[in-house]
């Protein structure tokens, strides 16, 4: 569900190919498939650092309403 891979982040586990990068709004909503996104989160007080992360899952709207949005400026 990706564009392409960045050379500049190598995965050795996958033989140094390059991170995946740029989601595919019209691959996302073609298969189903949504992206997970790693999240961290600051304190509110200045200084105090990372206080969480996690997983998320966007919801598929942000998709649909994405590939819209693109739809609608290439028909101009």
């Amino acid at each position: 569900i990706t564009l392409t891979e960045n050379g500049a982040f190598a995965i050795p586990a996958l033989e140094f190919r390059g991170a995946p990068t740029g989601i595919d709004v019209a691959a996302v909503v073609r298969t189903g498939v949504l992206p997970q996104i790693n999240t961290g989160m600051a304190g509110r007080v200045a200084g105090t650092g990372q206080v969480g992360a996690g997983l998320v899952t966007p919801p598929m709207a942000c998709f649909t309403q994405a590939l819209e949005a693109l739809d609608a400026l290439a028909l101009g």
